[in-house]
């Protein structure tokens, strides 16, 4: 259950913290920098504290990403009525900069372990197909973050920046699609651990795409509605 509880303080946390991020974007890079980098010692040289390694343990295994990822996508599918999208909204760019940052430490020491398996990986599909997917799903998180700052974004014709970022609805599918083919099989094999985590995966991502049809769907409703008398009025 470690899984959702760290979405759920992350996805909290985010939502107290974005006017703060918003105002010093900067400052939480590199405090997101900094917590990946010690995250990936703590992994590397385990230590007594359990707290400590708690902690690394959720960064390194990329739950507060995902958690920080989770937000991000919520906050396009929900009503722009709500105090939610109002807090949120604004500080979308600098939440999925930071969640990219905090998911460089796995995405490294990962790489790093499957590279080590050497001819091993590229023989066996059952290590390749995985690892294709992380690497395509690495590439398009890339592109997404590049186009997330705000200087590159200004560079670029309004419509190109917008099609690019459409990508982000391809690497939430991809992110679900990489925790079935990796606990997948631990799941089928009688792990609970690994059965309870793809849970939380497919269900957060099946929460995403009904609340992002039902914004579809609410969008479509308001902007084929015949404009009444007070509209034409304004």
């Amino acid at each position: 259950m470690e899984l959702a509880i760290t979405i759920v303080v992350t996805a909290v946390a985010a939502v107290l913290l974005a006017p703060s991020i918003r105002k010093a974007p900067a400052a939480w890079y590199a405090g997101a920098v900094a917590v990946c980098v010690i995250c990936a010692y703590l992994m590397l040289h385990p230590m007594p504290y359990q707290v400590l390694r708690a902690f690394a343990f959720a960064v390194q295994k990329c739950y507060v990403a995902f958690g920080l990822f989770a937000v991000v996508m919520f906050v396009g599918a929900a009503p722009k009525t709500s105090v939610f999208f109002h807090r949120v909204m604004p500080a979308r760019a600098e939440l999925s900069i930071v969640a990219t940052l905090l998911s460089g430490g796995h995405i490294v020491l990962y790489t790093m372990n499957y590279l080590s398996t050497g001819s091993a990986l590229f023989s066996t599909p059952k290590m390749l197909v995985p690892f294709a997917m992380s690497v395509i799903a690495a590439v398009v998180l890339v592109v997404l973050f590049a186009t997330s700052f705000k200087r590159v974004r200004v560079t670029m014709p309004f419509n190109r920046w917008k099609f690019i970022q459409r990508f982000a609805y391809l690497f939430f599918a991809l992110i679900i699609v990489h925790a079935l083919l990796f606990l997948g099989p631990s799941a089928l094999n009688g792990s609970v651990h690994a059965a309870t985590n793809l849970a939380v995966y497919v269900l957060v991502g099946a929460a995403y795409a009904v609340a992002r049809i039902a914004r579809y769907m609410s969008d479509r409703k308001k902007a084929s509605k015949p404009e009444t008398l007070e509209d034409l009025c304004r």
